[in-house]
């Protein structure tokens, strides 16, 4: 984690023990996530047709599946296994980095 996530981490946690998240407007509720607002106009139709088939982009799916693996590596019972894990994630880790650098 770089230093400027790990201040923006610091502060949110202060924040939640100085309870300044309480109350806010919406709490409790879902969250409405139909809104595109802040998705390029021109890839709204491509999100909106990916969202009604079920269907969730590459980064999405890939996140996922880091996250999955990395529970999978908290209850891996011996080091081949671990390798294993690691090894796998370090591979999705890179795919994942190689695609944000792509886009930007």
């Amino acid at each position: 984690m770089d230093i400027w996530a790990r201040i923006a981490e610091d502060r949110i946690e202060e924040a939640i023990k100085d309870g300044k998240f309480n109350s806010l407007a919406g709490e409790g509720k879902p969250l409405d996530l139909s809104d595109d607002e802040h998705i390029p106009p021109e890839m709204r139709l491509a999100f909106r047709i990916m969202k009604n088939a079920g269907v969730s982009p590459i980064e999405v799916s890939l996140r996922k599946e880091i996250n999955d693996l990395k529970e999978e590596l908290k209850k891996a019972q011996t080091q081949q296994q671990r390798a294993k894990l690691e090894k796998e994630i370090g591979w999705m880790c890179l795919r994942m980095s190689m695609m944000t650098e792509r886009k930007s």
